[in-house]
């Protein structure tokens, strides 16, 4: 198994978390806020398998 940068991962994490909400959607406030952030990755990436967002996008869709 490959060890794992933790330090690097944590502060990446930190740097994600303050731009897009990445969490479970706990309350109406949440829902919200990952709705916004989903229409507007939409509105960027749309069904552009190959930008280099679909990927966040198809993960903040599955939350």
């Amino acid at each position: 198994m490959t060890a794992i940068a933790t330090g690097e991962l944590a502060q990446a994490w930190g740097k994600l978390q303050a731009i897009v909400p990445l969490t479970a959607i706990h309350n109406e406030q949440q829902y919200d806020q990952t709705i916004e952030t989903l229409h507007a990755l939409w509105d960027v990436v749309g069904e552009d398998e190959t930008h280099p967002l679909y990927e966040l996008l198809d993960t903040l869709g599955t939350l």
